[in-house]
């Protein structure tokens, strides 16, 4: 994993740069556009950390998820090195999002703080990270479930692909879930990304609502979707692996 700091070369170089600026150009350009659209802050008086909470973790998520995808497609490659188990290049990719996203989330976080000069937050730094970690293992689920579709269900990653694209729409990002009309609070809780963003948020704000956010239907379906993409992949990993 600790390879993946070190780039090889100019073009490594810039794709490791762009993984640390990329939720940071995020975090501008939504915050621009939203405030000149006369947004505020779902909750809180800070609207840069209210939309950082949701973007951060939307972010790790979609990255991480693409990363273990795209391990998985290696395994198939001719390059690939016999001793590498057929979960290594996944769990690699895993790790290295991981620490970027927490990386870049603590420093962006912190810059917000110091510029806006806010106090107290996070209210609980270990409800944060326990989230993230949560967040990363779910997109871990997912991207080993992608990368064994990828390889033999196109479809699903065509239909996944799809959906992808509305997340930022239907997971919290720019409002607070639990103030929705209960219709449309009932639809959207079925998204389990909905549930990480508002447990991160629970952990930087104090009396946060979680009125939507349902802890052990998040932790089940992480599970069910780490052993869901562990199954698919080991059932078939001598076909893989040829």
């Amino acid at each position: 994993m600790w390879h993946k700091f070190v780039p090889r070369n100019n073009r490594e170089g810039m794709v490791l740069f762009w993984v640390f600026v990329e939720p940071a150009a995020q975090l501008a350009i939504l915050l621009i556009l939203l405030t000149l659209v006369g947004r505020a802050a779902g909750y809180g008086t800070s609207f840069a950390l209210f939309l950082l909470t949701g973007i951060s973790t939307l972010h790790l998520f979609n990255s991480t998820s693409t990363a273990v995808k795209n391990a998985v497609a290696t395994l198939e490659s001719p390059r690939r090195l016999a001793t590498v188990g057929v979960f290594t290049p996944a769990i690699a990719a895993l790790g290295f999002r991981f620490t970027v996203g927490v990386v870049s989330a603590i420093a962006l976080g912190y810059g917000v703080v110091v510029w806006q000069h806010l106090h107290g937050v996070p209210y609980d730094f270990l409800t944060c990270l326990e989230a993230f970690v949560l967040t990363a293992l779910l997109a871990f689920g997912m991207g080993l479930i992608r990368g064994y579709s990828r390889l033999f269900m196109p479809v699903f990653e065509r239909v996944y692909a799809i959906f992808s694209r509305v997340l930022l729409f239907i997971s919290g990002v720019f409002y607070v879930p639990s103030f929705l009309p209960p219709a449309f609070r009932e639809l959207l809780a079925w998204n389990p990304v909905l549930h990480a963003i508002d447990w991160v948020r629970t952990g930087v704000y104090s009396g946060y609502p979680e009125l939507i956010l349902s802890r052990g239907y998040f932790v089940a379906f992480v599970l069910g979707s780490v052993a869901l993409g562990c199954a698919l992949i080991w059932h078939d990993r001598r076909r893989i692996l040829q």
